[in-house]
């Protein structure tokens, strides 16, 4: 999933229940970057989260490639709907 601060934040998450044991940032991007990030999430049925607050606290305090910060984990597992 894609959580977004509309235009200015975006940020890429991936949990595989069984795999991961956090919600792993997978890409980030912020104005032109998050544009493209919310583009290939359209054009592949990624769902895009509209969250202001939550895109830019994961922006600032999480590495891609690596999990989110725990105290987030409740606020992603919000939007978070298994398919």
């Amino acid at each position: 999933m894609i959580i977004t601060n509309p235009s200015h934040y975006a940020v890429a998450l991936r949990y595989v229940d069984g795999k991961d044991k956090a919600p792993k940032v997978i890409a980030k991007g912020k104005d032109q970057l998050a544009t493209q990030i919310r583009s290939l999430a359209s054009a592949h049925g990624i769902p895009i989260c509209p969250s202001p607050p939550l895109a830019r606290a994961i922006y600032h305090t999480a590495k891609s490639g690596h999990p989110i910060h725990p105290d987030l984990y409740m606020a992603v597992c919000c939007f978070y709907s298994p398919t």
